[in-house]
């Protein structure tokens, strides 16, 4: 099947095959229909032959037949009945005369493939009347109209098979030359690598022509597609050309910022940490002069050492909280198992002293295991707890409270640590966070203003948010919320 649709040494496309079937189906369909219509136009007209054929017995005949059947000559009668048998479509007949005598010639084979008809005999006599003389029933065949039809439609359906073998693979041809390998150049073109890299257009090899067809459409649509791809190209390859360079500099400038972040971290350890020291030999110093040197000092002397003591004492404090915030950001953050319920438990252990001095109450909730560095977890929540227990209400004993709460996002757990405290003015809550605020003097509430960027900063290396619900005189609310994978 294949060979036969081949054109020029080559298989002809599936749409061209397609097309040869459909037209075949087509013509055979109106083949089929034009051809019932003139075989029932041919059958009517045999029939009208075969009617013909009953009218010619009856003309040719009927004179003899009424002779022979006045005279009662049974002789002539069966002559004339073979003379008419003779003809080659006339199959039976049955001659009855009146008074009931009847002659047969011919075979009766049944009334499906026959016309019948009847023709009557009468004798002119000298009456006014004629008088009845007999009936002839005669049966003719339709084999020969069948047969002719039948040849009639062998001749219409191979005549119309070979006109149609012959218009398709005309239009096989034609279509092939027309169309399909077109098409098939089209397709190379299109389906070839580096289609957006060549410059040439489309070009289809045809004889130049006025109008402008469905090929020369598709051959426009695909050059102009190429041309505005190119353009889409160029631009995509200038973009990320672009953003590779931006994200060069972007990683060079983080690297470069992380190296300085680092270095500043260390360097702001070290100078904390050599500052601690001779900060601490100082307030050792003035302790034992005030002591050794009591009876030779004045009442300002000693005042003045007294002072000097406090002074290197919130130097020490401060020290020590520059030292805690260096580590939190230049730390490399070690994530282990945190039982949170045992980590305040043991922060409430350490500031024993701190609760029974304030005569405070830490009430710790139901909390669960959190994966994190236990050290700057420790640092968040025991800043967070002495804060509620060195900002209370003058009068009226502390009472922090923690709790785990309900977060707004199932991948996310969140904290509650709450006191009775003073509380803080709504316009210091974005403020309160930054390096060195504070809202007290040292007299009132000695410190150094980090605990709480320390807080965020823990809260920001473990990919949380903190934030502080408060009003000035009522008590404040600190919300820790950290991501929690699988939960």
């Amino acid at each position: 099947m294949t060979g036969f649709f081949s054109v020029g040494g080559r298989s002809s496309s599936a749409l061209g095959r397609r097309m040869v079937i459909y037209i075949l189906l087509a013509n055979a369909f109106l083949s089929l229909f034009a051809s019932s219509f003139q075989l029932y136009a041919s059958y009517k007209q045999g029939r009208a032959e075969v009617t013909a054929t009953v009218q010619m017995i009856e003309s040719s005949f009927k004179h003899g037949f009424e002779e022979a059947l006045w005279r009662y000559n049974s002789p002539l009668i069966e002559a004339l009945l073979e003379g008419v048998l003779h003809n080659e479509d006339v199959q039976y007949l049955k001659l009855q005369s009146d008074n009931g005598q009847i002659w047969e010639a011919g075979e009766f084979t049944g009334v499906d493939r026959t016309v019948s008809g009847t023709v009557d005999f009468f004798h002119d006599a000298d009456t006014a009347r004629e008088v009845p003389l007999g009936k002839l029933f005669v049966g003719v065949t339709l084999r020969s109209v069948e047969t002719r039809l039948w040849s009639q439609l062998f001749v219409m359906l191979f005549s119309n098979l070979g006109k149609t073998l012959c218009a398709s693979m005309v239009m096989l041809l034609l279509f092939d030359r027309m169309v399909t390998r077109h098409l098939e150049t089209i397709s190379q073109h299109v389906s070839q690598r580096g289609w957006f890299d060549r410059r040439k257009p489309l070009q289809l090899d045809r004889a130049p022509h006025e109008t402008r067809d469905d090929l020369d459409n598709i051959v426009a649509a695909i050059n102009d597609a190429h041309r505005k791809g190119r353009q889409d190209f160029d631009k995509l390859q200038a973009e990320v050309h672009r953003r590779r360079v931006v994200e060069t500099l972007l990683r060079q400038r983080s690297q470069a910022l992380e190296n300085a972040n680092e270095e500043q971290a260390q360097f702001t350890y070290a100078i904390s940490h050599d500052m601690k020291s001779p900060a601490n030999t100082i307030q050792m110093l003035l302790k034992e002069l005030l002591e050794t040197e009591a009876d030779n000092l004045s009442e300002d002397g000693k005042s003045m050492i007294a002072d000097a003591c406090l002074t290197v004492q919130r130097m020490t404090l401060l020290v020590e909280d520059v030292l805690k915030y260096a580590r939190t950001v230049g730390d490399d953050l070690q994530v282990e198992d945190v039982d949170l319920n045992v980590l305040l438990a043991e922060i409430v252990q350490d500031l024993s002293g701190d609760i029974a001095q304030s005569n405070g109450i830490v009430e710790i909730g139901d909390l669960p295991r959190l994966q994190g560095s236990p050290w700057q977890l420790r640092l968040l929540f025991q800043n967070l707890v002495q804060n509620g227990l060195k900002f209370a209400t003058p009068g009226v004993p502390p009472h922090v409270t923690i709790r785990e709460v309900l977060p707004k996002k199932r991948d996310r757990i969140r904290f509650c640590v709450q006191d009775n405290g003073i509380g803080v003015d709504q316009i210091h809550h974005e403020k309160i966070f930054a390096l060195f605020q504070r809202l007290h003097t040292h007299t009132d509430h000695p410190g150094s203003g980090l605990g709480l960027t320390v807080c965020k900063r823990v809260t920001a290396n473990h990919g949380g948010t903190i934030s502080m619900k408060s009003q000035s005189g009522d008590g404040c609310a600190m919300t820790v919320e950290f991501p929690v994978e699988g939960r």
